[in-house]
């Protein structure tokens, strides 16, 4: 696999490998594995589960809410 990297991307990369001491491959290895196995995210979704309960929330509610607040 091959991947393209803008000029900062890459540079940040090798500086945090350097930081870590290890190559970028196994810089690369250790993050999608740290964030393949985390359940954080999951639960940051589940934790909003919920908030929108028994409340008419539509397109349009929330346009004719946001436009409200504006007044000149």
């Amino acid at each position: 696999m091959t991947l393209e990297l803008d000029t900062e991307t890459e540079a940040r990369i090798h500086e945090l490998a350097e930081r870590e001491q290890i190559s970028t491959t196994q810089l690369i290895k250790k993050l999608l594995s740290t964030y393949s196995t985390s359940d954080a995210g999951i639960e940051d979704l589940f934790s909003c589960a919920g908030i929108w309960k028994d409340r008419d929330i539509n397109q349009e509610s929330i346009r004719a809410n946001a436009w409200s607040h504006d007044s000149v």
